[in-house]
C-alpha cells in the first residue's frame, strides 16, 4: 500500500482531536459554590446583612 491508502489519510487528519467526545465541562465551574456564613466578631452590636447568593 502507497500513499493512497485511506486509513492512512483518515488517521493522519484526526490526529490533532481527540478520540470520541470530549468530556462534559461545565462553562461555569464557579457556579457550583456554596454560600459561606459570614462571621462577625462577638463584641459587634450589628453583624452585617447577609448577601444572598446569585448562582447566574
Amino acid at each position: 500500500m502507497g500513499e493512497d491508502d485511506p486509513h492512512r489519510g483518515h488517521l493522519a487528519m484526526g490526529e490533532d482531536e481527540p478520540r470520541g467526545r470530549p468530556a462534559p465541562r461545565s462553562p461555569r465551574p464557579w457556579a457550583r459554590t456554596t454560600c459561606t456564613e459570614v462571621t462577625w466578631p462577638m463584641g459587634e452590636d450589628r453583624p452585617p446583612v447577609p448577601k444572598p447568593c446569585i448562582l447566574v
